[in-house]
């Protein structure tokens, strides 16, 4: 299926396959798309305002100049995605898999990754300052964390995976 310079406004699709689908200068408002499959699929300068898919499946997709903004987005899939000039704000994303993708110029504001796994994806540049991590899955020997900009708060969170114990 090929979605091309359209606007989709308070759809509803559910358990829809659009497996390999193509969507080219495509707004999603108030949109819900749960479980949806949209697996090996291209987005490009794509905007997802306001909607809610939980459970999609976004594996092997590409998703270029993309903004995901006030979402719902748990337990969503994104395993094997490659993600460039992509932008998720003020957005659920709590159970979320997003391993082995490929991130460039990626942005995260205001975020709820509580549980994500990013098993294989590298962290490096990207700010969760703002955003809730918590629970992260990441491979035994932490590499994906390398380069992460988080607080202090996060940081000693984060500490637990190397057994640090943070007393006061």
């Amino acid at each position: 299926m090929r979605f091309s310079t359209m606007k989709l406004e308070g759809c509803t699709f559910l358990d829809c396959s659009f497996e390999k689908g193509e969507f080219v200068d495509v707004v999603f408002s108030a949109c819900n798309f749960s479980n949806c499959n949209f697996s090996d699929s291209y987005f490009n300068r794509t905007i997802i305002n306001s909607s809610k898919g939980l459970g999609a499946k976004f594996c092997g997709s590409t998703i270029l100049h993309t903004t995901v903004k006030e979402c719902n987005l748990n337990y969503s899939n994104f395993d094997n995605c490659k993600l460039e000039y992509f932008y998720a704000e003020e957005t659920e994303m709590l159970g979320s898999n997003l391993t082995q993708c490929h991130l460039k110029h990626v942005g995260f504001s205001r975020l709820n990754l509580e549980h994500a796994s990013f098993f294989k994806t590298s962290m490096r540049g990207l700010d969760f300052r703002d955003s809730i991590i918590q629970g992260l899955t990441v491979s035994d020997d932490f590499k994906e964390l390398k380069g992460a900009v988080v607080d202090l708060y996060q940081a000693a969170e984060l500490a637990k995976f190397l057994g640090v114990v943070i007393k006061e």
